[in-house]
């Protein structure tokens, strides 16, 4: 049930009116009036008269509590609502200002009669709307709002949400699975900029349980306002995440700042008509839009003497152009507020929810979890903020039965090309993936995006270490595993990964026809994880040996092959290359075919993606690699349906020498781009030590249970940067050696001897999954 809070300012002083309805029918006999107190930037509502009386006869003890209801200077307002911006309310703090809100908003008799109305069982939306400039209402933390018992946000079923006045936009089915597109706006290091970039990872592997499927994502790091409009128009996305600082000028107009176009080292900043320039020049507009931005969803700050032509926030400006849902963060958000309330809010956008409750159930997990704060004294759990337009009916998204079936299906062949070896989990390498997904993007994207500003069609990943066979067992950048996760991730994308991994192999092949029968195994074995290997096969490539056996072919060859074989021979090795493109894009039509109706699936869009490991090791056959079967009588000659991932060591050995010269010619080219894979190194290793605890088990092991850690609160930054140097000494910065005894050890003192010596903890339970678990289960409120 949604009830509508209409806050309508008088003007001349008067205050504001407020009118609650439900379905446009006015609920009370005359609005609720609410006191003015103060003026411009330090303008302040004040409960009626009578609920001041009220609160003085109920809680004669409670003095902070009156003088914050009755404080017509706002000296104590003011001095309230700073401590809650610096997130420092001291103890009761939160609580004594969401009282104070309650009195002003509805008070104890209304909120009584809105119980009773909506019934113990139905879900209520408590919907709190106010004209587009009203500063004074804007700011204030409505989410906090605490009833005679608890905080409503603790309350089951009970969603807060901002409702505002915008373009009538519904929301419903979706063609395919939601496509976020995340929007990073300044290098990883960055305060703010750190722990969203922390989330992408969480919310890259995102899964429902008993779903079978994963968001659909785009990772763009160190955005403009250019790269921003390319990614728009190619991926389409149904949920943009801007993950940057914000904030206003001088004029009071709200930004969000991206790196510049033209000056690499300077920020450009995007106002609402950049950005509104950028939506619209896109196919559609997004349905969604989250902001983990520095104020972004507040108007301005509490003492700025001269407003001047105040903008609305952005989160409102969002709604008004035309996106119907917008989250925005209230401020600088803690690790676990983030977690809870955007990735429950992701989940119910993954799986169909409704996200308003979803949201809610996020937040009360915020509140009520067993690794949270107490929230009558920490602001966190309230500073995400869900804005909707005012008619917007639906809030959620669905997606038709038949198209989730062939998300599953898609879905259940990524799971073939993961690794067995799944702990630790695949951390960070954040910079990677998005050289992945400008690989697969068309040439647009690639112009505007890439460090060169060129397109390209294939990657090379080069790890700066000797042939692994040289080194003891823990030393591992991870090369082979990022091969697993592109391919996991092409898979479910749409796109066909033919995956020639070195741990499937029993010997690297050193010859042309090792080497060919090694690909055409693993495209065989591509055939099966995605069910189309009653549908396809190689036919040109053991056409050409029939032919050398004098035997006739069975079928009649392309064209440009027959023409080949004709002048030089069917041994010709360009023959080869073209009748192995040939055989391969077959494949890539046969999974189309297979997955036809699901918008990334079509022949514009996928992409036959072969992904090499260990080149270095492939001796003689590397020269045949790099200059048939990738060159312009190969995978070459089909750019826009074809990439290329390959990843060699650049310090080869002497008998590597010839195959690391050939890769060396390959890597030249001006379609292939060159990234090094190197230890962990900052910011990229906070990112990825913070993964790492937050799916740490016991004793370090796979076998162990799971005791997801994060930082407490609290901790100044030489605390943190303690635990992240322990943890970076122990590793040396090398991804494989997480699992190693010696980090098992240094967490132990972290979590045994350091409080006693401290006096403090520094890492603290951070489970979110037992937390949401429980609430969904028991629906429980809080005490």
């Amino acid at each position: 049930m949604r009830f509508d809070f209409d806050i309508d300012a008088l003007g001349d002083g008067g205050g504001w009116a407020v009118q609650i309805r439900e379905g446009g029918t006015a609920l009370l006999k005359a609005p609720r009036i609410m006191r003015l107190a103060g003026s411009g930037p330090l303008a302040f509502p004040l409960p009626p008269e009578p609920e001041v009386a009220r609160l003085q006869q109920e809680a004669p003890t409670d003095a902070a509590l009156f003088a914050l209801c009755s404080s017509a200077d706002c000296t104590s307002l003011t001095k309230a609502y700073g401590s809650i911006l610096a997130r420092l309310p001291g103890t009761g703090g939160v609580e004594r200002f969401g009282r104070y809100l309650f009195a002003c908003l509805l008070g104890d008799k209304i909120w009584s009669e809105l119980l009773n109305r909506a019934g113990p069982d139905e879900p209520m939306e408590l919907a709190i709307g106010w004209r587009d400039r009203d500063r004074a209402i804007n700011r204030l933390p409505w989410e906090i709002l605490r009833g005679p018992k608890r905080f409503l946000a603790a309350e089951a079923k009970i969603a807060i949400t901002r409702r505002v006045a915008g373009i009538d936009r519904q929301i419903g089915e979706l063609k395919g699975l939601p496509r976020v597109l995340f929007v990073v706006g300044s290098e990883l290091s960055y305060d703010v900029i750190s722990p969203g970039a922390e989330f992408v990872g969480l919310l890259r592997s995102l899964q429902v349980a008993g779903l079978n499927t994963r968001l659909r994502s785009q990772l763009l790091l160190n955005a403009t306002p250019n790269k921003l409009d390319a990614a728009l128009k190619w991926f389409q996305p149904n949920v943009v995440h801007f993950i940057c600082h914000g904030g206003w000028d001088a004029d009071g107009h709200s930004f969000l700042r991206l790196m510049h176009d033209e000056k690499p080292n300077e920020a450009f900043e995007m106002r609402a008509w950049n950005l509104r320039q950028s939506f619209n020049g896109a196919t559609s507009l997004p349905e969604m839009v989250v902001l983990n931005a520095c104020f972004s969803a507040s108007s301005g700050d509490l003492y700025r003497d001269q407003p001047g032509s105040f903008d609305q926030p952005l989160a409102v400006e969002f709604v008004k152009m035309g996106v119907p849902v917008v989250v925005g963060m209230a401020g600088e958000v803690s690790d676990q507020a983030c977690r809870l309330f955007t990735r429950r809010f992701y989940e119910a956008l993954l799986n169909g929810d409704e996200f308003a409750q979803a949201a809610a159930e996020g937040r009360r997990a915020g509140i009520m979890g067993k690794s949270a704060d107490d929230p009558s004294s920490s602001v966190d759990w309230s500073l995400p903020t869900l804005l909707l337009a005012d008619t917007l009916t639906e809030t959620r998204l669905r997606i038709p039965d038949e198209v989730l079936e062939l998300e599953q299906r898609l879905y259940q062949a990524a799971g073939a090309y993961a690794r067995n070896e799944d702990y630790p989990a695949f951390c960070g390498r954040l910079n990677f993936f998005h050289w992945y997904d400008m690989l697969m993007a068309d040439r647009s994207v690639q112009q505007t995006t890439s460090r060169n500003k060129r397109e390209f069609q294939m990657l090379a990943v080069s790890v700066n270490l000797e042939d692994r066979s040289k080194l003891t067992p823990g030393d591992r950048y991870g090369r082979t595993w990022l091969l697993h996760e592109f391919a996991t991730q092409m898979a479910g994308d749409g796109h066909v990964p033919v995956l020639l991994s070195g741990e499937k192999l029993r010997k690297m092949p050193n010859t042309e026809d090792e080497l060919m029968k090694a690909i055409m195994t693993a495209a065989l074995d591509t055939a099966q994880h995605f069910g189309v290997d009653r549908d396809w096969g190689w036919e040109i490539v053991p056409a050409l040996e029939r032919i050398k056996k004098n035997l006739q072919p069975g079928l009649d060859l392309p064209k440009r092959v027959a023409s080949l074989v004709a002048i030089n021979g069917a041994g010709n090795r360009e023959a080869l290359a073209e009748a192995f493109r040939h055989d391969l894009l077959k494949l890539r039509d046969a999974v189309i075919s297979r997955f036809a109706g699901l918008p990334q699936v079509r022949g514009d869009r996928t992409r036959l993606v072969l992904l090499l490991d260990d080149i270095h090791l492939y001796g003689e056959a590397a020269g045949f690699l790099t200059q048939l079967l990738l060159g312009p009588s190969g995978l070459r000659g089909a750019p826009n349906e074809t990439r290329v991932v390959g990843a060699y060591s650049s310090k080869p050995t002497p008998e590597q020498k010839t195959a690391f010269d050939d890769i060396t010619r390959w890597v030249a080219n001006s379609w292939v781009e060159d990234l090094p894979l190197s230890i962990f190194t900052a910011p990229e290793d906070r990112l990825a030590y913070k993964l790492f605890l937050l799916r740490y088990r016991e004793n370090n092991r796979k076998s162990g249970q799971p005791k997801p850690l994060a930082f407490a609160t609290g901790l100044n930054a030489a605390e943190i940067n303690l635990c992240f140097k322990g943890i970076h000494r122990a590793t040396k910065g090398v991804p494989s050696n997480l699992k190693n005894e010696t980090v098992q050890e240094y967490i132990d003192e972290i979590l045994i001897e350091w409080p006693t010596v401290l006096n403090k903890a520094l890492l603290r339970e951070a489970n979110d999954d037992d937390d949401l678990k429980t609430l969904a289960r028991k629906r429980e409120v809080a005490p």
